[in-house]
């Protein structure tokens, strides 16, 4: 199956703001947001996995291009196909049996980390952290982050909320930076789980702040892979991000 569709930067004005290398490059999040809108429209609900970023997508100086999603539901794998006919994400996917189990919001007595974030190439439109608790940023830290609510984009109807969730990966970013100084981007993650009782996130009411509990597995060197798990105001688990590295 082939799902052909057009990109419109003016849906995505963040773009402009996440430059890794001094031009904009579509955001990873962004890419998962589409993985998901057409697995909802066209599979049904699913669990994305082992989703890796293969070739940034660069965005072009106009407003408009094609991309394609190719999704093979018999060896369940999804691509995002650019305008120039190549891979720059893939994953797999499995159909929900069962709505994954509730997660439980963690609490925890952290210091909170006053001062200027280091937003590592990103602008003022990506900068969704709002601030940040832990006593060993190497293991595990409680954030608060901003949501796309609110915000003046001309898209508003996001599966996988993109100033939140690029938040939860900044935010990785910013405790490897914190504890050793130095950080690389994310480039793969193992799994991500949704666990609203409505299977489709898009029907769901967003705050416009949510609370994330980020818990390191491994920090060595530019290595690092942590997990994320977004909850709202209320502690209701939204989703995880699994495997971060």
């Amino acid at each position: 199956m082939q799902i052909t569709f057009t990109f419109d930067q003016n849906d995505y004005a963040f773009v402009q703001d996440h430059c890794p290398e001094d031009y904009p490059v579509l955001p990873f999040v962004s890419a998962v947001d589409t993985f998901y809108t057409v697995l909802q429209d066209h599979v049904g609900p699913c669990v994305l996995e082992d989703i890796r970023l293969v070739k940034g997508i660069i965005l072009p100086d106009f407003k408009t291009f094609k991309m394609m999603v190719e999704i093979d539901e018999d060896k369940k794998t999804i691509q995002l196909i650019g305008e120039d006919s190549v891979v720059h994400y893939k994953a797999t996917f499995e159909k929900y049996s069962v709505i994954p189990d509730n997660l439980l919001a963690q609490t925890s007595e952290m210091t909170h980390l006053d001062g200027d974030y280091e937003f590592l190439f990103h602008g003022s439109m990506l900068q969704s952290i709002v601030s940040i608790q832990t006593d060993t940023p190497d293991k595990e830290a409680i954030g608060i982050l901003k949501t796309a609510k609110g915000m003046e984009w001309s898209k508003t109807d996001w599966f996988f909320d993109p100033f939140a969730c690029d938040g939860a990966l900044q935010m990785g970013c910013q405790l490897a930076f914190m504890a050793k100084q130095k950080a690389s981007l994310p480039s793969k993650i193992k799994r991500t789980i949704f666990y609203k009782k409505a299977v489709d996130p898009r029907r769901r009411e967003d705050d416009s702040t949510v609370l994330v509990h980020l818990i390191f597995q491994k920090m060595s060197g530019l290595q690092y892979i942590f997990d994320a798990h977004l909850f709202d105001n209320k502690h209701a688990p939204i989703c995880s991000l699994e495997g971060v590295e």
